[in-house]
C-alpha cells in the first residue's frame, strides 16, 4: 500500500514529493504460517483474536467474548503472562477495538452533550441581554431608542434577525 493513495492529489501530473510504502500481512489465525512460526507472540495474538471472534460468532456480546477469551488464553498458556499482568487494559482496549462504532457513538454523545451545555450558556446569555433590552425599552417606552443606546444589544438583534 502507498500512503499517497489515501489522499486526493492536488496536482494529478506531479508525483508525490515523499512516498511511504507498506507491506500488509494477514496475521489472522491460519494465515502466513511461516511468519507465525518465527514470531510466537504474534501467533499467540492471532489465537487470542480468533478466540474472541469465535465467541462473537456464537452470539456472545463483545465484552463477554473478550473476557472469556482472556480467561481461556490464560488457562491455555496463550499470552498468559501478558494477559495476567494487563488484563484490565486488554479488556478495555479490546472492547473499544471490537466496538469501534460504539466507541465513536460514545465520543459523539460526549461531544453533543458538551455542545448542548455550551449552547445553553449562550442561550442564557442571549436571554439575559434580550431581557435587559426589553427592560430598557420599557424604561424608554421605545424599543428602537433602547436599541440605539446599546450597541451590543443592537448587534444581538441583528445577529438573530430581530
Amino acid at each position: 500500500m502507498k500512503l499517497s493513495d489515501a489522499f486526493r492529489p492536488v496536482d494529478t501530473k506531479a508525483d508525490p514529493c515523499l512516498e511511504c510504502k507498506a507491506i500488509i500481512l494477514n496475521i489472522n489465525l491460519g494465515k502466513n504460517s511461516e511468519l507465525m512460526e518465527k514470531c510466537q507472540r504474534l501467533k499467540e495474538y492471532a489465537i487470542f483474536v480468533d478466540c474472541i471472534r469465535r465467541r462473537q460468532i456464537n452470539g456472545r456480546l463483545t465484552k463477554t467474548a473478550v473476557a472469556e477469551a482472556v480467561e481461556e488464553c490464560i488457562k491455555n498458556g496463550v499470552l498468559a503472562d501478558y494477559l495476567r499482568k494487563h488484563r484490565g487494559e486488554v479488556l478495555e482496549v479490546a472492547w473499544y477495538e471490537y466496538n469501534e462504532e460504539e466507541y465513536i457513538k460514545d465520543e459523539k454523545d460526549i461531544s453533543h452533550e458538551e455542545g448542548r451545555k455550551e449552547g445553553r450558556k449562550e442561550g442564557v446569555a442571549l436571554i439575559n441581554e434580550l431581557n435587559r433590552l426589553l427592560i430598557d425599552a420599557k424604561r424608554y417606552d421605545d424599543l428602537e431608542r433602547a436599541v440605539k443606546d446599546s450597541d451590543y444589544q443592537k448587534q444581538l438583534l441583528e445577529e438573530f434577525g430581530l
